[in-house]
This record gives C-alpha cells, structure tokens and sequence, in this order.
C-alpha cells in the first residue's frame, strides 16, 4: 500500500488542483485496496489494527494537510472528523459484514458450519467480532435496528433474513459510518500512533 501511496502523495495527494472526491477514487482504488486486501476475513488485535492505521492515517493526512502528528488539534480521531473519513474499526466492519452476506449466499455449507463450532467453551476469534460488528450495526444504523430481528436472535434469525434481503443488506451496511477507533484511547494517554 505504501509503495503505491507514495509516487502519488504529491503529484495526487497533495496536488489542489485535484478534486477531493476524485482523490477518493484515487485512494480506494490504488492504495486502500492493497492495504485492505482480504482483510474481511481477520480478527484482528489492536496491534495489527495500528500497522494497518498508518498507511491508512498518512493518507489520510496528506488529503488534510495535516501531516505532522499533534496530540492536542490534529489527533488521529480530529483528522478523521474533520474530513468525515472512518477509522479502520469502521472500515473493517463494513468489510466483515458484506463478506457474511456472501458466505450465507454462496458459502460451502461445511464453512458455516465451522463457524458454528466452539473450541473449549469458546467460539472462534472471526465469529466473536462478527457479532460485535452487528452489535455496531445495530447501534449506528437506525434503520438496521428497525429492520433486523432483534440482536439476541442474531445466530438463530439473521442469516436467513440477510439471505432474503442481500441489497438491503448491503444498503443497511454502507449506511455505518464512525471515526472513532479502539486505537484513539491509547493516543489520548500519551502514545503517538503508529506511522506518525
């Protein structure tokens, strides 16, 4: 992701003769797709949440012209909402959740029955944070919360409704939008994040 970034953070990124939605475009396409790049399919701790937050951040700064890290006005969090971007949480969320449209609509059925399987008491990393994520959804979208059985019945009732509505799915899934990040808190007490 970074070897494309960077030929282009000037002449692209940085240029103000370009358009900020182009510079989107540009952004999704060439480099945020390398640096997310089956990333649907992790669950991934805080550390790896910061190796990919860098790539994701200088991008990002450079679009604000704010490319020195300040702790007290241009934070990580402060950037984002400013340019009412998403944090990678959100990013990999909505990510996650397209995927389990996909896995319920055309997924081996021996693969979603592994991620039924508890392992010593315990359910799979990937499946843990997939019902955090519509925890998110649930909280941030309140359509989703009208629309969806309720949250408890996630297991039992929302593979089949999701199956039996795949484009309000997706419309419900792209409606998430925060740019907090678990990575905010570690910021706030001191730590610059990485890749600043």
């Amino acid at each position: 992701a970074l070897s494309a970034y960077a030929p282009l953070a000037s002449r692209i990124f940085g240029a103000p003769c370009i358009a900020f939605g182009l510079k989107l475009l540009f952004a999704s396409a060439l480099v945020w797709s390398r640096l997310f790049f089956n990333s649907h399919t992790w669950s991934p701790r805080p550390a790896v949440l910061k190796v990919l937050n860098g790539p994701y951040m200088r991008l990002i700064r450079r679009l604000a012209g704010a490319m020195r890290f300040d702790a007290t006005a241009h934070s990580d969090l402060r950037v984002r909402l400013d340019m009412d971007l998403p944090s990678v949480d959100c990013v990999l969320a909505k990510r996650r959740l397209v995927y389990v449209a996909r896995l319920l609509e055309a997924g081996p059925s021996a693969l979603l029955s592994l991620l039924k399987v508890e392992w010593r008491g315990a359910r799979l990393p990937w499946t843990v944070q997939l019902h955090a994520d519509f925890a998110v959804l649930v909280e941030r979208v309140p359509a989703a919360a009208r629309a969806l059985p309720c949250l408890a019945d996630a297991v039992q009732l929302w593979p089949s409704w999701i199956r039996e509505n795949p484009k309000h799915w997706r419309r419900l899934v792209g409606d998430i939008h925060f740019s907090q990040s678990v990575l905010d808190e570690s910021a706030a007490h001191g730590e610059a994040p990485l890749g600043q």
